[in-house]
């Protein structure tokens, strides 16, 4: 079965995340705005939901570093 449309925007706006948790002149704030997150609180829940760690945790190299990650849904 497919995605729902709900599930494959949570995707690519994790996805995009992940990649600009790569560039250091982000903060983990910032990198929530630029993926429609007002606060930031509420984007770090999302990405741990989805990758099981934090954005800081992701960015200090606890999960991603040169790894590509798929969202699936299960």
């Amino acid at each position: 079965m497919g995605k729902s449309t709900q599930e494959f925007l949570l995707g690519f706006r994790m996805a995009k995340a992940a990649e600009l948790l790569r560039q250091p002149q982000y903060t983990v704030g910032d990198i929530g705005n630029a993926v429609g997150y007002r606060n930031p609180l509420h984007f770090s829940r999302a990405f741990k939901n989805l990758y099981g760690v934090s954005p800081r945790a992701w960015r200090n190299g606890d999960g991603g570093q040169g790894e590509e990650h798929v969202y699936c849904v299960r």
